[in-house]
């Protein structure tokens, strides 16, 4: 029979199309949390602790614990993903999802960038064009109309004026997506000296260990109304799943080059989702124009068409 056997299916793709959903769904749900006054710190170190909660289980896939004087390189990785889980809710905290999700995409881009400055490999064609369809499309999709015609009132425009702040999302969301780059090379470096199923949930236990310093930043919930605590514990549940998703399939599986292409969908659904969540239930992109949603929904095209290119060049 001719092509690809129904048994040859990949259908642990279906695992980051998840991810994908789960990433932006624990996205707004944090969103609606920071606009009844939920920090970027409590949100951080609440989704640490549930990531090492989930990741712990990635100790059945076995390793090897080697010489002491490797312990730096878990404690690096944990560093570098609390700044890029920092970065991330911060970027949350001061922007709109349907900014900050297709431009915290471009990590794959800058993953092969760090590669050819630390490791020496140089850039191949498609991953210049990659770098410069991202370029574009991270002033897409932080593009704003000088004048608001389509939006809401000058009166309410004011008022929701300091929770848009393309510019600054767009540079926290870059920020966030080198450290986390930083992360994914500093995990495929320092793996093999360890094993999956060893550094990794090591990693984490560290990240909620080192979380507790700002325990004295994180608001105690007291007060709050039983919904924002609902966001604080759903949101960022849903943001260590889909992170174990991700690692688990990338663990059991390999086959990075398609893992990372269907993950790279999150940009859209950022944009797609966060709009229509805003108009069933309010929220910042709502009071955005359909033309500027436009925009930033070409811009995020233009940032996924750009990690595909990165993601198959490697292939």
């Amino acid at each position: 029979m001719d092509g690809v056997e129904i048994d040859e299916f990949p259908w642990y793709l279906v695992l980051p199309l998840l991810a994908s959903v789960l990433f932006v769904c624990g996205l707004l749900f944090v969103k609606a949390a920071g606009s009844r006054g939920v920090r970027a710190w409590t949100v951080t170190f609440w989704a640490n602790q549930w990531s090492a909660l989930l990741f712990s289980s990635l100790w059945l896939l076995g390793g090897t614990i080697p010489d002491w004087s490797l312990w730096w390189q878990p404690v690096g990785i944990a560093v570098l993903f609390l700044l890029g889980q920092a970065l991330t809710f911060a970027t949350i905290e001061h922007g709109d999802v349907s900014v900050a999700t297709p431009i915290l995409g471009s990590k794959v881009i800058l993953v092969a960038c760090l590669l050819a400055l630390l490791v020496g490999q140089p850039l191949r064609s498609e991953e210049w064009w990659a770098v410069g369809l991202a370029t574009l499309g991270v002033g897409l999709v932080q593009w704003v109309p000088r004048r608001r015609g389509d939006s809401v009132s000058e009166k309410a425009d004011q008022n929701l004026r300091p929770t848009h702040r393309p510019v600054i999302t767009a540079l926290l969301a870059l920020l966030a997506s080198l450290a986390f780059a930083a992360f994914d090379v500093a995990v495929q470096s320092w793996s093999p000296n360890w094993g999956p199923g060893r550094i990794i949930p090591l990693s984490f236990w560290i990240v909620a260990l080192f979380s507790w310093v700002i325990w004295p930043a994180v608001q105690s919930g007291r007060g709050w109304p039983q919904i924002v605590k609902v966001q604080v514990m759903a949101g960022t549940w849903l943001i260590a799943l889909q992170a174990l998703c991700i690692v688990y399939t990338l663990s059991a599986f390999g086959d990075a080059a398609r893992v990372n292409v269907v993950y790279a969908v999150r940009g859209m659904w950022g944009v797609l989702l966060a709009w229509w969540v805003a108009r069933m239930w309010g929220g910042s992109e709502a009071e955005w124009g359909r033309s500027v949603m436009l925009v930033r929904l070409a811009g995020a095209g233009l940032l996924s068409v750009a990690v595909a290119l990165v993601i198959l060049a490697a292939a």
